[in-house]
């Protein structure tokens, strides 16, 4: 997912003109949220939101795993 988005934000900025948004970016991802962090350049902020959401998931989860 990280490299899909880091592409598209790449491909943007590199052919603004020829580049354009479709709703389906919105579905896929769940909310808007993406798509205005890459129209503003917050990109690489949201990246480390969800690697830090990640990180307290997988702590969170530690106590119920099996096998560790």
């Amino acid at each position: 997912m990280r490299t899909a988005l880091l592409l598209i934000d790449e491909i943007r900025r590199q052919h603004p003109a020829d580049f354009a948004w479709s709703k389906t970016i919105d579905r896929l991802t769940g909310s808007d949220k993406v798509r205005l962090s890459i129209e503003t350049g917050t990109l690489p902020a949201l990246l480390e939101e969800w690697d830090r959401e990640a990180a307290q998931f997988r702590d969170t989860q530690k106590p119920f795993l099996l096998y560790p």
